[in-house]
């Protein structure tokens, strides 16, 4: 049996590195950052302990939404603001009927394990 800590990954068992993701992901994919807009800027944006995070996008033809640039700084990266911001882009894709071309590798991998984001995919 498998028993996780606060601040430890695991005791008592032999953990897999693909266990260790999945409580990594669940334990920090509740936490809430308030996310920005800025749109003059094209990206979201999100700051962790002065620490400034984002999601650049741009809006191509035919309503299409490129998702190309993810940046967390190390300080701040596992701690779940990459999926805060991914979800607040992928959010505003949806309201604005936008298509999603996920070009950035974070993106591609966050849309991959999500499939309520399948359909925006073009």
């Amino acid at each position: 049996m498998c028993r996780f800590l606060e601040g430890e990954y695991f005791l008592d068992c032999q953990v897999t590195e693909s266990m260790l993701f999945a409580y990594t992901h669940i334990k920090y994919d509740a936490m809430e950052y308030e996310v920005r807009h800025n749109e003059g800027k094209h990206r979201f944006e999100a700051s962790e302990n002065g620490h400034m995070a984002l999601v650049e996008y741009q809006i191509l033809d035919r309503g299409l939404m490129n998702i190309y640039h993810t940046e967390v700084p190390d300080s701040i990266e596992g701690l779940g603001v990459g999926s805060a911001l991914m979800r607040e882009a992928l959010a505003f894709a949806r309201k604005n009927h936008y298509k999603v071309l996920p070009t950035c590798s974070f993106a591609q991998v966050y849309v991959g394990m999500h499939p309520n984001y399948q359909d925006m995919l073009v």
